[in-house]
């Protein structure tokens, strides 16, 4: 009996030693069904092969879903990604970021916290469990409990999982937030976190504890709807940071620990802990004013004694934060070095290890409590830079939100629920005649009320939606490749094939939610379906009765119209459609009462611009042939410049693309500003090659071509005119404006051997001879004098930019023919003074000497000047050596002809030299 005691007390002892207790007792037996299959119903046991999806919490057996031994065992690695057949939800991949952990009530837990070892010292990315639990494997109790349910207590019953006590944070660099609301909205939707640390948001007119500009853009345009935004734009081009945080978590924003920086602040409510203040940060250039700001901010912050995460583009690569020391060859070293002593004067750990773009680490995430912190990875991003997934070791407080009750009418009782309502407005009239008081007839009225429409009309319950409808299994399919080949690019250093899938998975996803929208359209009007499309309908009548007005009413209603399409209580899908609807009808109304309504719906969809870019670009492409009618050459351009052809959301064609650029440099060639047209052309020079439309080609040539003669360079541009007069698809009018226009230029043309080689062409094309220039090209081509008499025909043809003066003082056509006339001279004269060349070209002698030397140093002529004798020699051609050694080549070749005749056949050669002798 001592002996059982004494064998007890050491079990206990050595239990107490061991401080890990496990208070859960294991699985249950075979006989209970806790966990049916998805397909089958039949319970999933410890003895069964299956697996649980982290996100709808279904197990499937392996045989359920013909799932082979081998595929099973892969599902246990963490780089194995499956697809769940109930929900359609990825898991076990780089994105199954939302791991749960198996938490017991273990009061003799080691002093050390070491609750989060295992999500450590694993990857991020992994599960922390895996598949259907083994009978022996004590650590995989259960399957996991599903993230949305934030809020359930933990149950009594020791067979279930606790809540999951994690927070994600998700920091990435945006570089335009609005080009990217598809693919950040894809991203968001995959990774599902809670809070979004953003920078290079490049919005504008939101201000910490300020109210919004009129010309902001609002938050609901760019991010997701189930996140509440906090921002902190810059108002210029670039910069700008935020912070969203998902809406049932209470956060509270804190502008007074804003500095003059890019910093953004927001305190968020943790469970049964103090307040965490999660920070967004960005310093565009390393710069000591936005250091000092930094420490300015984290000063106040400090005093408030919380734990904060402060996370950002900080634009320091040379700091290596596990030595914490800087390349002695670093740039900027003395702004890094700064950053560094603020953070280490405020106790504050870098956590984040991998570089984010590139070999560089550029995004980091601080903290003054490091232990919070279980894991911080990268993940592809939608910029040049990786995304930062941080998981916390803490639980939000979560303020969950009511399902919403929604009445189905079409399947409700009409002619009971009538006869309930007056048996009930006859029991209210009775109340009234008994003297009840007004509280009560109200008290009875409602309750009855609500009872009999809950018994005659059937409801049901909705929940908030917070995923992307149009994310299909092909895009997730498409995520999960793309998930593939970054983690390769990171091994291999080849980032080609990631680059190029990384393009077609932005352009898929913003193909899928086009097509989603336009499918929703199509299939409510096939399906006679008056949910989605009864205020399409009620807007198009409103919009025909307003279109049979005339006059101010017309404009007054259209204006109206428009101010409640784009009011945010109409759904996006209808009015995207009703704008569309109303830009065909702006078609077809005068040019003033089109161009003042077009001025005031851009001015009211400005502020929702991404939301409707197409009708944009439509209303703008209108504008735009209204004031080109009016000759109105700038504004006309300036509001197709407009169009986002580059950075909005949508994909706009290549031929679009280049038409449109085409267009806006060809009306600020009208308006006589060559610069902006060359950027423009510029654009559409990186699109020619891209586009197999002939006529596209053809006026890329012309506007190229005028270009090239705005900007003086009028040999290239005669050579693209001589081109396009070849051209069979243009007409033959505009055939001979090319040619007059190719021998106009090179006329103008500095003279030299290109422009010698573009006289020849011209000279032997036939048609030249019809145009009234021809006199000139044939002077120029057989080298003579042109008199300044000849050119007043020759003059009246020019356009008012080739009328215009050089930085001497003369015309661009009298310093061409004026360099013409001196080649010629160079030709009849071995030398001549400077006083007869001026007289010759009817120039001042100084001037003459001036344009011979240029035209000598830069080799278009060959000569030399004498300055004491103020004497111009030209090169010297004596033509009878070049004559007698082409005379002594043919009498050579004559003889080798002669002597080969000689010994092939000598008799004939006897025969002739006697019949010459006979005939001499």
């Amino acid at each position: 009996m001592k002996m059982k005691f004494f064998h007890s007390i050491i079990l206990i002892t050595l239990l107490y030693y061991i401080g890990d207790i496990e208070l859960n007792p294991g699985p249950r037996t075979k006989q209970q069904s806790v966990y049916p299959c998805g397909l089958c119903e039949h319970p999933v046991t410890w003895n069964c092969e299956g697996v649980c999806c982290d996100d709808c919490s279904i197990w499937h057996h392996k045989s359920c879903i013909e799932l082979c031994s081998t595929d099973y065992d892969l599902l246990q690695r963490s780089n194995v990604q499956w697809l769940c057949c109930k929900c359609e939800t990825i898991n076990v991949s780089t994105f199954t970021f939302h791991s749960y952990e198996l938490n017991t009530s273990n009061y003799y837990e080691p002093l050390t916290h070491n609750s989060t070892f295992e999500s450590i010292t694993s990857n991020a990315f992994s599960p922390l469990k895996t598949s259907s639990p083994k009978g022996n494997n004590s650590t995989n109790i259960s399957p996991p409990k599903s993230s949305k349910s934030k809020n359930r207590t933990t149950s009594s019953n020791v067979f279930n999982i606790p809540t999951k006590r994690n927070l994600r944070i998700l920091t990435l660099n945006c570089r335009s937030i609005k080009d990217k609301t598809s693919e950040f909205a894809a991203a968001v939707n995959y990774i599902k976190p809670d809070i979004i640390c953003g920078t290079e948001s490049w919005l504008k007119g939101v201000k910490p504890g300020k109210n919004p500009t009129q010309d902001a853009i609002k938050s609901s345009e760019v991010f997701p709807e189930n996140y509440v935004a906090y921002r902190n734009d810059r108002g210029t081009l670039g910069g700008g940071v935020f912070v969203l945080v998902q809406n049932d978590i209470v956060a509270v924003e804190k502008p007074e620990l804003v500095t003059k920086c890019e910093i953004e602040w927001v305190k968020i409510q943790l469970k049964d802990q103090k307040e965490l203040t999660i920070g967004s940060f960005y310093m565009p250039h390393r710069n000591m004013q936005d250091i000092k700001e930094l420490d300015k901010s984290l000063d106040q912050i400090s005093n408030k004694n919380t734990n904060f995460i402060l996370t950002g583009d900080f634009n320091c690569p040379d700091i290596d934060w596990n030595t914490m020391s800087i390349n002695p060859n670093a740039q900027d070293k003395e702004i890094q070095k700064a950053l560094m002593e603020v953070l280490m004067s405020h106790s504050i750990t870098q956590i984040h290890e991998t570089p984010t773009r590139g070999e560089n680490l550029l995004d980091i995430v601080l903290t003054t409590n490091p232990s919070l912190i279980k894991t911080s990875t990268n993940a592809p991003g939608i910029s040049d830079h990786d995304m930062i997934i941080t998981d916390c070791d803490t639980k939000p407080h979560y303020q969950s939100k009511r399902p919403r009750k929604c009445y189905i009418y079409s399947k409700a009782k009409w002619e009971d629920l009538h006869e309930e309502l007056d048996t009930l407005s006859n029991k209210i009239r009775d109340m009234n005649q008994n003297n009840a008081t007004v509280q009560e007839l109200w008290d009875t009225f409602k309750y009855e009320l609500y009872v009999n429409l809950d018994k005659n009309i059937p409801s049901k319950l909705i929940r908030s939606k917070t995923s992307l409808p149009w994310i299909n299994h092909k895009i997730r399919k498409m995520f999960k490749k793309k998930t593939r080949l970054y983690q390769q690019a990171k091994r291999t250093k080849n980032w080609s094939n990631y680059r190029h899938f990384q393009k077609e998975c932005k352009r898929q996803v913003r193909k899928a939610e086009w097509e989603y929208i336009n499918n929703t359209i199509m299939e409510g009007l096939e399906n006679n379906n008056p949910k989605p499309f009864w205020k399409y309908i009620k807007y198009k009548g409103f919009l025909e009765e307003i279109l049979k007005s005339e006059g101010s009413n017309l404009v007054q209603g259209l204006q109206a119209f428009v101010e409640a399409l784009v009011n945010e209580n109409v759904s996006l899908v209808i009015s995207r459609q009703l704008l569309s609807d109303f830009c065909s009808h702006l078609t077809k109304l005068a040019d003033a009462l089109a161009k003042e309504v077009a001025h005031f719906t851009l001015e009211k969809v400005h502020t929702r611009v991404i939301s409707f870019e197409e009708q944009v670009g439509a209303i703008r492409q209108h504008l735009a042939n209204i004031y080109e009618r009016e000759q109105s050459w700038r504004e006309a351009a300036n509001v197709l410049v407009g169009i986002p052809l580059e950075t909005g959301q949508r994909q706009y064609p290549a031929d679009y693309k280049l038409k449109t650029y085409l267009k806006i440099a060809r009306l600020y060639l009208e308006d006589e500003d060559p610069v902006q047209a060359e950027a423009y052309i510029n654009r559409a020079s990186l699109l020619q090659a891209d586009s197999k439309n002939e006529e596209l080609q053809i006026r890329y040539k012309a506007c190229y071509a005028r270009v090239l003669d705005y900007r003086r360079k009028f040999i290239e541009a005669a050579a693209r005119y001589n081109e396009l007069s070849y051209k069979t698809m243009i007409a033959e009018e505009e055939r001979m404006t090319a040619l007059k226009n190719a021998l106009i230029c090179t006329i103008l043309a500095s003279a030299g051997q290109q422009r010698s080689r573009m006289l020849a062409t011209l000279f032997k094309d036939e048609r030249c001879q019809q145009l009234p220039a021809y006199n000139i090209l044939e002077k120029m081509y057989l080298d003579r004098i042109i008199r300044r008499t000849d050119l007043q025909e020759f003059s009246a043809l020019l356009e008012p930019h080739q009328k215009a003066s050089t930085s001497d003082g003369s015309t661009i056509l009298n310093r061409a023919v004026t360099e013409h006339n001196l080649l010629s001279a160079s030709k009849l004269y071995n030398n001549i003074s400077f006083a007869e060349l001026g007289s010759l070209l009817e120039i001042p002698p100084s001037k003459a000497e001036k344009i011979a030397s240029q035209m000598i140093t830069e080799e278009r002529m060959h000569g030399c000047i004498d300055q004491i004798d103020s004497i111009v020699h030209f090169e010297e051609r004596d033509p009878l050596p070049f004559w007698d050694k082409q005379i002594q080549s043919l009498c050579f070749q004559v003889n080798q002809i002669i002597e080969k005749i000689d010994q092939t056949n000598p008799e004939w050669m006897i025969k002739m030299v006697d019949s010459e002798m006979a005939q001499g």
